[in-house]
């Protein structure tokens, strides 16, 4: 007689004695090697070290149920050939649902000496897949009742998961140190991952490098109080910028921690719109004056930080209003055009160039070479006269100018500063009123 050949079982139920029940009916009497876990997180780590020819799984677990523990299993190609058998206490509430996918045989747990021999049963054909199709129907049904507090407790659940698939807010809840046990299906669109991939993973392995030890802290910091990541420091998934709520959930069985992400891209990029029309000068994209006042001021505390130089050029464009009467509003703008064009070809793009409005504009460089003596405003120069030269306008682009340095020895307010660029640039304009 062929001496029978001991399987690896693992067992998956948090119900304790369930657990000895099986240990003792598959390893102290049949023999076989048999590993237990107390529900499907245990589960995954028994199976990084064992790798079982059997595993009977209970439906109804925490820290993941045993319908995507199986999912998991199923997508581990060194559990392509495992036989997954359902051992359930809602077989018969259940019955009208179809098995987990990849499940080979269900049996209803009854009374265990009844239970028993369909495990048996079961394991006796795990080498012959082929015969255990016909066990796709639930076994041991005659020996169980329906319990309809049971039955109406899977149909909330099933709209709980039905509702938590469909929020707009990716929702994981996590067990500290930070395992996900639970994600909803918009939580596997954002970070463009199937869930069994990622049930049973750190949470905080999902996230860039140099935002992981962030991720951490948030969660060690809402396990008693809820947490916000805010918006002012964003934190960034697959290009998305999101925002990630905590709130803890105490429990004497298992404490977790809920966290729902909400994208913010679409809005943020709105508002940055919004904010760069609000600070932009509509005909020519430079600064307006807003835009030009709030960008100087930061440099202006930046300066006197660090004691550098600030200049800033006042300009303003001659005979805008003749051009505008000789030749009309539209030649008006394209000399206001020209005038942007040429300020941003000359100064750099760390410079501060604005419209202030009207005929006026401005530049706050950082420049360590005094504009009044070489360099900008003879470039300036330069590229008015090539521009009347190459263009032909009916009309003359022309600035006068005013040069003010900012001495963070002598400080003085940010309109004073505008205030003394602007005198200068008058000073400019009556001469060449003189010379006229």
């Amino acid at each position: 007689m062929q001496k029978e050949i001991k399987k690896k079982i693992l067992v998956v139920d948090n119900n304790p004695v369930i657990l000895k029940l099986m240990t003792n009916l598959l390893a102290d009497q049949e023999g076989h090697e048999v590993r237990t876990a107390g529900n499907g997180l245990e589960a995954l780590d028994v199976l990084k070290s064992f790798t079982p020819e059997v595993i009977y799984v209970d439906l109804i677990m925490p820290k993941i149920s045993g319908a995507k523990l199986c999912r998991i299993i199923r997508n581990k190609l060194q559990m392509k050939d495992v036989v997954l058998v359902i051992l359930s206490a809602i077989a018969k509430e259940a019955q009208e649902e179809s098995p987990p996918d990849g499940v080979d045989a269900c049996i209803a747990k009854g009374p265990f000496k009844k239970t028993a021999k369909h495990v048996l049963s079961v394991l006796e054909l795990t080498g012959r897949r082929d015969k255990l199709n016909n066990y796709r129907t639930v076994l041991g049904l005659e020996d169980v009742f329906q319990r309809e507090v049971t039955a109406e407790l899977i149909t909330w659940k099933k709209h709980f998961e039905v509702m938590l698939d469909n929020m707009s807010e990716a929702f994981f809840e996590i067990i500290f140190p930070g395992r996900i046990i639970y994600l909803n299906a918009r939580a596997t669109s954002l970070f463009e991952m199937p869930e069994e991939e990622m049930l049973g993973a750190s949470f905080r392995d999902f996230f860039s490098e140099d935002q992981q030890e962030r991720v951490q802290s948030l969660l060690e910091n809402a396990r008693q109080t809820s947490r916000s990541s805010g918006e002012n420091k964003p934190i960034f998934v697959n290009g998305k910028q999101v925002v990630l709520n905590l709130l803890p959930i105490l429990d004497n069985d298992h404490d977790s921690i809920i966290v729902m992400i909400q994208d913010i891209t679409n809005r943020k990029k709105l508002e940055e719109k919004l904010r760069r029309v609000s600070i932009t000068d509509d005909l020519t994209g430079l600064l307006n004056r807003r835009g030009f006042m709030n960008m100087a001021d930061k440099q202006f505390k930046i300066a006197d930080r660090k004691k550098d130089d600030l200049f800033l050029i006042y300009a303003d464009l001659d005979n805008l209003k003749r051009i505008n009467d000789h030749n009309g509003h539209q030649a008006g703008d394209q000399a206001l055009l020209e005038t942007a064009k040429i300020l941003k070809r000359i100064f750099r793009q760390s410079d501060i160039i604005g419209r202030l409005g009207g005929d006026e504009f401005a530049v706050l460089t950082t420049s360590d070479v005094d504009p009044t003596r070489v360099g900008a405003c003879e470039r300036l120069s330069e590229a008015l006269e090539e521009s009347n030269r190459i263009n032909k306008f009916d009309f003359k682009v022309d600035l006068s100018i005013g040069v003010a340095r900012y001495d963070t020895k002598k400080t003085c307010s940010l309109e004073e500063f505008i205030s003394l660029a602007d005198s200068l640039m008058y000073e400019c304009k009556k001469k060449k009123k003189g010379i006229e």
